[in-house]
C-alpha cells in the first residue's frame, strides 16, 4: 500500500497509497502531548515496531481523541499488520474527524479491496476523487477494483484518466492494457505496450513487451487465431463457457503455441467446475511460457482447491523465484544506469527491483549508496540499515555498520 513521502512520517510511506499533506490535517491544534507520542511512534516505527507504534498512536488518540492524523496513522499500521478491520474502523473515525480527508477514503478503500468488498472500496475510491479530482492513484486502485468486477470497460475509464491527469505513469498503461486483453481490443494493447516503451525505454519488462508487440503485430495481419481468441472473450464475458472453451481450442489448433490461449480456456473450465481441465490447461500455458506467473496463481488456487497443498506449495514457490529472477534483472538495470552516471535512472530502477522483492538485501544497499553518492544521506543511512536488517551476517556488514555510524555523526554535525 503506497503512498508519496509525508514529511511527518516518513515511515509510513510503504504503507499508504495516499500520501497526507497540510490540507489534510484537522483545524484543531493536537495536544503537545500528543504530538508527543505522534513523535515518538514514527521512532518505533523507524525500527519497524509497528507495535509499538499502535501503542503511542494509541495514547495520542487517549490525549486528543479529536486527531485525524492519529487514527489516519494507526489505520497504515494495523494495515501493514494486515488487521484491516481495524484498520478500515480508524480510516472511518478520521473521516467523522475529517469528512474532506481524502487519504482517509483512500485507505479504507485499499483495506476493503484486500477484504474483497469490491463495492465498498469502489465508493471510497470515488469519495477520494470527489475530494481531489486530480488523484491519479484513486483512478488508478479502482480501475483495479473494477478490473476484479469484471466491469473491464469502468477500469479502461478509470485507467484512461489515471493517463490524462498523469501520463508518464508506465503501469497505468500496462495495467489498461490487460483491460484492453480481456475486452478482446488488440489495437489498444499494442498502442499501451507501445507508449510503456516511449516513456520508460528501461522498464523491467521491456524485452518482453517489444516480443509481444512484434507477435500481435504480426498476427493482426493474418489475425484468424485472434479472431478466435477474441470471440472465446466475447463468450466469456456473456457466461457463455462452453463457447469460449470451443473458440479457444479452435485457436490452439491454428496456433498451439500461444499461452493465452490455454489460460483463458483453463479460466473458463475452472468457472464451470472443471478444475482438472483448468489445471491441463495451466500446465500447457506454463509449458508454452515457463515465466507467466498468472498461470502458476491460477493453478496453485486450483490445486489447494482440490486438496493438492504439495502442489500448491510449489507453485508459490516457483511465482517467488520468477518474481526474485525479475527484481535481480532490475537490479542489473540500476547498476547500468549507475556506471553511466544516471542516478536518479539508478534509484527509481531499485525502487522497482524492491517493489518486486522487498527482500533483496543488493537493492537495498545499491540504493543506500546511490544516494550517497547524491548526498541524500539520511534516506542512505535507512537503506543501509535495512540491509544489516535483512542480512545481518553479510560480508560487507561491518563495513556498513562502520558507513551508518560515520554518516550519523556527519548528519549532527
Amino acid at each position: 500500500m503506497r503512498r508519496k513521502i509525508v514529511p511527518l512520517y516518513l515511515v509510513f510511506a510503504v504503507l499508504f497509497l495516499y500520501g497526507c499533506s497540510d490540507s489534510c490535517t484537522p483545524e484543531k491544534p493536537r495536544h503537545a502531548d500528543a504530538e508527543t507520542h505522534l513523535k515518538k511512534s514514527k521512532e518505533l516505527a523507524d525500527r519497524s515496531d509497528i507495535e509499538a507504534a499502535i501503542g503511542e498512536f494509541t495514547k495520542a488518540i487517549e490525549i486528543d481523541s479529536n486527531n485525524s492524523e492519529a487514527y489516519f496513522s494507526r489505520a497504515g499500521a494495523y494495515y501493514e499488520k494486515g488487521n484491516f478491520n481495524s484498520a478500515i474502523a480508524d480510516c472511518t473515525k478520521a473521516i467523522e474527524i475529517n469528512p474532506e480527508f481524502a487519504e482517509a477514503y483512500g485507505n479504507r478503500g485499499d483495506a476493503r479491496y484486500k477484504k474483497g468488498e469490491l463495492g465498498a472500496a469502489i465508493a471510497d475510491y470515488t469519495k477520494a476523487i470527489e475530494i481531489k479530482p486530480e488523484n491519479t492513484l484513486a483512478y488508478h486502485k479502482r480501475g483495479l477494483a473494477r478490473a476484479h468486477k469484471m466491469d473491464f470497460s469502468g477500469a479502461i475509464k478509470d485507467y484512461t484518466q489515471a493517463i490524462e491527469i498523469n501520463p508518464t505513469d508506465a503501469s497505468f498503461y500496462l495495467n489498461r492494457s490487460a483491460a484492453y486483453l480481456m475486452k478482446g481490443n488488440i489495437g489498444g494493447i499494442i498502442r499501451d505496450y507501445e507508449k510503456i516503451l516511449e516513456i520508460a525505454p528501461n522498464h523491467p519488462q521491456a524485452p518482453e513487451l517489444k516480443e509481444r508487440i512484434a507477435f500481435l503485430k504480426k498476427k493482426v495481419k493474418d489475425n484468424e487465431e485472434l479472431e478466435y481468441f477474441q470471440r472465446g472473450l466475447a463468450c466469456q464475458k456473456k457466461d457463455d463457457l462452453d463457447g469460449a472453451i470451443a473458440e479457444y481450442g479452435e485457436m490452439i489448433k491454428v496456433n498451439p503455441k500461444f499461452a493465452d490461449a490455454y489460460y483463458c480456456r483453463g479460466l473458463a473450465r475452472r468457472q464451470k467446475g472443471d478444475l482438472d481441465g483448468a489445471i491441463a490447461d495451466y500446465d500447457k500455458a506454463i509449458e508454452v511460457d515457463p515465466n507467466k506467473l498468472d498461470a502458476y496463481l491460477q493453478r496453485a488456487d486450483a490445486r489447494e482447491q482440490k486438496g493438492d497443498f504439495k502442489g500448491a506449495v510449489a507453485d508459490y514457490t516457483k511465482v517467488m523465484e520468477i518474481k526474485s529472477l525479475k527484481a535481480k534483472k532490475c537490479l542489473d538495470l540500476g547498476l547500468e544506469a549507475h556506471s553511466r552516471g544516471d542516478l536518479n535512472t539508478a534509484i527509481a530502477i531499485y525502487y522497482r527491483a524492491i517493489a518486486i522483492d522487498p527482500n533483496l538485501t543488493e537493492a537495498y544497499y545499491y540504493r543506500a549508496e546511490t544516494r550517497r553518492e547524491k548526498g541524500n544521506l539520511a534516506n542512505a543511512i535507512r537503506d543501509y540499515e535495512q540491509f544489516l536488517k535483512l542480512d545481518p551476517a553479510h560480508r560487507e556488514a561491518p563495513a556498513v555498520r562502520q558507513m551508518v555510524t560515520n554518516l550519523k555523526k556527519k548528519l549532527n554535525k
